[in-house]
């Protein structure tokens, strides 16, 4: 691990391993991480670049395909050694994979909207009395695994899971940590998770393999992730992506795009902005604006949600 006090304007840095800058990265400077965690504990300032990046034997496999599209939206890929319908319920058998998400031997139960139930089946755990299973790439062991949504609850308990590479082995998680905070007119481009506090105007964030947690998120900025999305105020003419996860955030500004694979939670959403998710559910708990648009193949649900009289009549309501 490589300690620096600070990075200042236009510095260029190139570091293989974990990297610590205790200060501020200055404006147009420059930082190049491979193979390891990067920590900031200071401000980056405008325009500088920030690149992280694994080696070909650090990044995940790539997928196989993992979802069809029909006529009712992206549908995940199904593989067991066999599956039947019992009283209502889909049930898969033996060696199970659901999509890109879910990988185990044992007896998976599927309830529709993202709910799955993994348990032991005797043909298939011949010497253990719990099931283990891979989910999205964490690892999860117990009596019985609860899927709803993003989270997984083993035996009861809601679990974080544990990190495992090809041999299920555990390995270090590198990451991306900000404590200060993103200035205007920053690039991030990242094949690891970013936790970071506000992030400013005009910013382009693109993490490929994880996700992001973060705090405000500044006018016309763009975030493009592969897994979750954790942020607070969302500002206006923002645009937000998500190739496998879902969003939560407090508040959407307006003319703002969402476009997300799984669950959207939100509260307020501002005048013309747009809310997409493939496969998942859109929950609200303020207030929509006018011309705002919401796209989902789920329920969307809504708790004290005030809804203008256009919108009520999009919805069909007089």
């Amino acid at each position: 691990m490589k300690t620096i006090l600070e990075l200042r304007n236009k510095e260029i840095i190139e570091h293989e391993g974990d990297l610590v800058i205790e200060g501020d990265v200055g404006e147009n400077a420059r930082i190049l991480v491979t193979n390891g965690s990067l920590t900031l504990a200071g401000n980056i300032h405008s325009g500088a670049m920030i690149y992280v990046s694994l080696s070909s034997e650090q990044k995940p496999p790539p997928s196989r395909p993992a979802s069809i599209v029909t006529s009712k939206g992206m549908i995940p890929i199904v593989r067991a050694n066999h599956s039947e319908t019992i009283d209502g319920v889909r049930y898969h058998f033996g060696s199970v994979s659901i999509g890109d998400r879910i990988s185990t031997v044992g007896k998976v139960a599927s309830f529709g909207n993202g709910m799955y139930e993994i348990t032991v089946d005797s043909n298939y755990n011949f010497f253990s009395p719990m099931v283990t299973a891979i989910i999205y790439g964490l690892k999860y062991t117990g009596h019985k695994i609860r899927v709803e949504g993003e989270n997984v609850f083993v035996d009861g308990q809601l679990s974080s899971g544990v990190n495992v590479d090809d041999t299920g082995n555990k390995f270090k998680k590198n990451k991306i940590i900000i404590k200060g905070a993103i200035l205007d007119n920053v690039i991030i481009n990242s094949d690891v998770e970013i936790e970071a506090g506000n992030i400013g105007k005009d910013c382009h964030i693109d993490c490929k393999y994880e996700g992001i947690i973060a705090g405000n998120i500044g006018e016309s900025t763009l975030i493009k992730v592969f897994k979750n999305i954790h942020v607070q105020n969302v500002s206006p003419y923002v645009r937000i992506q998500s190739e496998q996860g879902g969003m939560v955030a407090q508040n959407i500004g307006e003319r703002t795009i969402v476009n997300v694979r799984d669950n959207i939670e939100v509260g307020d959403v501002g005048d013309f902005s747009s809310l997409n998710t493939i496969q998942g559910k859109i929950t609200m708990t303020g207030q929509v604006g006018k011309s705002a648009r919401l796209q989902e193949k789920k329920t969307i649900e809504m708790s004290d949600v005030k809804l203008p009289q256009e919108f009520m009549s999009k919805l069909g309501f007089n």
